[in-house]
């Protein structure tokens, strides 16, 4: 998909509004698909706000959990 496109901006827009909710959940689930589908656009328009949950209690505990789990995934994924 061309980093230009509507539809990314779209996904990036919807990402952001997850990200700002008070709802744990969906803000856990906004950081895997940035960590997931994320690129340079994606990266540079939600920097702040990822920075923002990755300092509060709960969701940095659980992604600083899930990046300490997912090195085997990543070498599996290299393995690919």
């Amino acid at each position: 998909m061309h980093e230009n496109s509507d539809f990314l901006r779209l996904v990036v827009n919807s990402i952001r509004k997850d990200l700002d909710e008070n709802n744990e959940i969906n803000n856990c689930l906004a950081l895997h698909a940035i960590a997931n589908v994320g690129g340079t656009e994606m990266a540079e328009t939600l920097c702040e706000d990822v920075h923002r949950l990755l300092i509060s209690p709960y969701v940095g505990e659980v992604a600083s959990q899930r990046s300490l789990s997912s090195d085997d995934d990543t070498a599996h994924r290299r393995a690919w």
